[in-house]
């Protein structure tokens, strides 16, 4: 069984829990979220049904950061969060039966998710540059899908790079009904500058572009582009539910996006993580550890017991996330470091190391 609720908002408090390393959460301190952007005046007819669905704001300025990001301009709707689009579009683009390609590890979200709309995963390993190659190729022979994270990879920080990437499109070029679903959730703070895997022209796309780890994970808001037909079918599909986004929710992150200083302070963000990500590396390397993280808000550490670690770390303090979670072929545990500070990074790289005792040296 693969447990969702750490990384999902309001399960942890790492304000008043500093040691617990397990949530996934960005650091309070560094979200961007300005409560005086919030609308105090909203036209009344954005509050009553049947209005546009996308306020002209948000519309412009989504485009606009988007565009900024490097994403594709194209057909554009709004959801709530990156892991609901991935459930609508999975639920809503492919049949039960499907087989889709996912990260190994993965995110703890996809397995359950996948299982619960009858698909059936494909899982590809991933390196710190994405999915590698020649396993990737096997499982495009009959996959209806894939759905993976283009940086920030959660749990490992993997990140495509522009080879890999090429290497990728040309494997799914060949495969024009493929679905290919890529969720950006880190955005601009990632620490990679964003690589598509997606072929130009690709007849069957969407990426997923949340702002819960730069802006605020309770505005449950994701900005989903993608082909026409795609976005089509997932509109009108959400049509029969929720039909849109809260529209004073649309105007408050069109405020934040229209901030002339925005690209500034998702760069500020994005080298605090690197420097918080950076350092707790080398306090690994330096006590023979490995550690993985290029990007995002975790390390990924190979230990040689993960349950052992796990509850000798729990004897020192600290909660850390175990591999199995994320269904990892090898014992692991991901550590949030989103919010660690250079002094408790070197106290945990020390309880680590004594946990690990008889660990095979890094490589």
């Amino acid at each position: 069984m693969h447990s969702v609720s750490a990384d999902l908002p309001g399960t942890s408090h790492p304000a008043s829990r500093p040691n617990d390393l397990s949530s996934g959460n960005p650091d309070p301190d560094l979200l961007l979220w300005r409560h005086d952007r919030w609308p105090t005046t909203v036209p009344s007819d954005l509050l009553l049904y049947g209005t546009p669905r996308i306020v002209d704001a948000l519309l412009i300025q989504a485009q606009a950061y988007l565009a900024g990001q490097g994403v594709v301009r194209d057909h554009l709707t709004l959801l709530p969060g990156g892991l609901e689009a991935v459930d609508r579009a999975l639920a809503t683009l492919l049949r039960s039966g499907d087989r889709i390609i996912v990260e190994s590890p993965t995110y703890n979200g996809d397995l359950p998710l996948i299982a619960a709309l009858g698909l059936v995963p494909v899982r590809v390993p991933v390196d710190e540059e994405g999915f590698q190659p020649e396993a990737f190729a096997e499982a495009l022979a009959d996959a209806a899908g894939v759905l993976y994270r283009p940086r920030a990879q959660n749990p490992t920080g993997a990140a495509l790079t522009a080879r890999r990437a090429e290497t990728l499109r040309a494997m799914i070029q060949q495969v024009p009904q493929l679905l290919v679903i890529e969720e950006d959730h880190a955005g601009g703070i990632a620490g990679a500058d964003y690589v598509s895997a997606i072929p130009a022209g690709h007849p069957r796309w969407l990426h997923v572009a949340s702002v819960s780890k730069w802006l605020a994970p309770d505005l449950r808001f994701a900005m989903v582009s993608g082909d026409s037909e795609s976005i089509g079918r997932l509109d009108q599909r959400r049509l029969l539910g929720g039909g849109w986004i809260s529209r004073m929710t649309q105007l408050a992150v069109a405020a934040h996006l229209a901030d002339p200083g925005l690209p500034a302070d998702l760069a500020r963000v994005r080298l605090e993580y690197h420097t918080r990500r950076r350092h707790m590396l080398e306090q690994l390397a330096e006590r023979g550890l490995c550690g993985h993280g290029r990007t995002g808000l975790n390390v990924w550490i190979e230990v040689p017991d993960e349950a052992e670690t796990v509850a000798r770390l729990a004897a020192h303090g600290w909660r850390v996330a175990p591999g199995a979670r994320f269904a990892a072929a090898v014992p692991a545990i991901r550590v949030t470091v989103a919010g660690l500070r250079a002094a408790e990074a070197s106290r945990f790289a020390d309880d680590l190391l004594s946990a690990c005792q008889g660990a095979t040296p890094c490589r």
